[in-house]
């Protein structure tokens, strides 16, 4: 081909004969009545590309069956706690009513880990998509404190808010967002030694960003 047409010819491929597995770049180059041919040995490459997919591949395949296995006893939990807030079982206390919400609350967000879990695996293979929609802020925020005041209040942290001038919605994914300040939080409690947590929010940008 490069005698005939002239022009530079790089192509890579797979060789194997006898045992030898080989991948090699080829870069052949007409040179007076001839053709100058080199060879690069990409094997080291290509079989780590190679083991990197098969472990993404099985990592896939374990977190799909681990977050099948948590969901259920997860589904199980949240459809009791809808019975109990239905009041399918008679009237509750109001502190037994609000401990309840309290434990809703933390099921759902379990069931949220469990579905970051699975996006761990699509991070990894660049599939994860972003639900972007509008939220507010201080709504959000509010929403989290009753899956992490719990903790904080085992570890004597009190927690003080300030988002009274983030009641404009923004465009964001909450569940990342959500699982960010999560993580922020939890690590602010298990570290801060009982000192207080201060979470403020305020507008930037003339309070069109968030």
């Amino acid at each position: 081909e490069v005698t005939e047409a002239g022009a530079p010819l790089q192509t890579e491929g797979r060789y194997g004969q006898e045992g030898v597995d080989l991948w090699l770049s080829l870069t052949a180059v007409k040179l007076g009545d001839g053709v100058a041919v080199g060879f690069s040995d990409l094997s080291l490459r290509k079989r780590a590309e190679l083991e990197r997919e098969e472990a993404v591949a099985a990592r896939t395949r374990f977190y799909a069956g681990i977050s099948h296995e948590l969901r259920t006893p997860i589904n199980a939990i949240v459809g009791y706690n809808d019975l109990l807030l239905a009041r399918v079982f008679g009237e509750l206390p109001p502190a037994q009513l609000h401990g309840i919400e309290r434990s809703q609350k933390a099921a759902r967000h379990l069931g949220e880990l469990v579905n970051d879990v699975l996006d761990l695996s699509k991070l990894e293979s660049g599939k994860l998509k972003l639900e972007i929609e509008s939220v507010r802020v201080d709504e959000l925020v509010e929403d989290l404190l009753g899956t992490i005041r719990p903790m904080a209040e085992e570890r004597g942290c009190e927690i003080r808010i300030d988002v009274a001038r983030c009641t404009h919605p923004i465009r964001t994914d909450p569940r990342r967002v959500r699982q960010i300040m999560l993580n922020l939080l939890s690590n602010a409690t298990k570290f801060g030694a009982g000192q207080p947590i201060d979470v403020c929010c305020s507008p930037r940008g003339g309070g069109g960003d968030g």
